[in-house]
């Protein structure tokens, strides 16, 4: 149930966990082009409509509606004709589309225009699934580091459109590539960036399959420090900011508060006097060290919504 975060009043903790929200929150204002949506990072100042995308639902959640708004109709206004969204790189991606879809799908929730560019959105995506469920994406090749299972991320807006438009050829085939990408030879392996890592939990953890993801998660937690950080790979000693803050996400969402309160104070103390993230930080830290990364703070800012919703201090 959307809900809008009033206060992050939480007794007996921290309480610079609402500055750091709000600073957070500030951030993205002042990094989002007028008429469009938000920065790729503090250096690339163009619009990402990825990030865009899965911020839309942040911003109803923070009761920012008329930022929203904006975004969506950015997004209707960009969209390619076949339905998809490109990245920076201006090619088509399913999975950039997949979180374009996210936030078009919250956005039809608030005014039914919105439904035409979710339902091109989602039609690009099924198109994209095959017969045994891989999503062969445009242009993956230019991926590089990244497993191809992070696209499980793009199957909970899939249902939810699904099931909002009355689409069960959708919800058929996300079950299909879900079960697909179960059977990855590497799907449970914690080698990969916390980052794409956490977005193959998060996705599964929203398609039912938490007790199947679990040992990943345990895998991954089984290296939180005291002080809460995760490192960004096994046996380095950098962390990934937006890694931790969607593992905090998932922390919530499987209900291992302890690992979420950590990991939120610790990102609350990395977190840049402008109130943004870089995309790293510590010795020998390589993704975005030294840019600030719209996407942090969108998981930072859901990692608090959630904080907030469990400890009933909302709307």
């Amino acid at each position: 149930m959307p809900f809008r975060v009033l206060s992050i009043k939480i007794a007996g903790s921290d309480p610079s966990v609402l500055s750091c929200y709000n600073k957070a929150l500030e951030w993205v204002r002042k990094n989002t082009i007028p008429e469009q949506g938000v920065v790729i990072t503090s250096k690339q100042r163009s619009s990402y409509p990825e990030v865009t995308g899965y911020m839309i639902s942040t911003l109803y959640d923070a009761g920012e509606n008329v930022l929203a708004e904006q975004y969506a109709r950015y997004l209707s206004d960009t969209q390619r004709p076949n339905g998809s969204f490109v990245g920076p790189d201006r090619r088509e991606y399913v999975f950039d589309s997949g979180q374009a879809l996210r936030g078009l799908v919250r956005a039809y929730q608030h005014d039914k225009k919105y439904g035409t560019p979710a339902l091109k959105a989602a039609e690009f995506i099924a198109s994209h699934i095959e017969e045994d469920g891989r999503i062969q994406s445009p242009n993956e090749k230019t991926w590089i580091g990244i497993p191809e299972h992070i696209h499980v991320f793009a199957l909970p807006p899939l249902v939810q459109a699904g099931t909002i438009f009355g689409k069960s050829e959708y919800l058929d085939k996300a079950e299909r590539s879900m079960a697909f990408y179960k059977k990855s030879s590497d799907i449970l392996d914690d080698h990969y960036l916390t980052h794409f890592v956490a977005y193959t939990i998060d996705g599964f953890v929203d398609m039912g399959e938490s007790e199947f993801i679990y040992p990943l998660v345990k895998n991954v937690f089984s290296r939180q420090k005291r002080n809460g950080s995760i490192p960004a790979y096994p046996n380095v000693r950098w962390t990934c900011s937006t890694g931790l803050a969607q593992l905090a996400i998932i922390a919530h969402k499987l209900h291992m508060y302890q690992e979420a309160e950590k990991a939120i104070d610790h990102l609350c103390k990395l977190q840049n006097p402008s109130g943004g993230f870089y995309g790293s930080y510590g010795l020998g830290a390589k993704y975005f060290p030294k840019e600030e990364i719209s996407w942090a703070n969108k998981f930072f800012l859901d990692a608090i919504h959630l904080r907030a919703q469990r400890l009933k201090t909302y709307e």
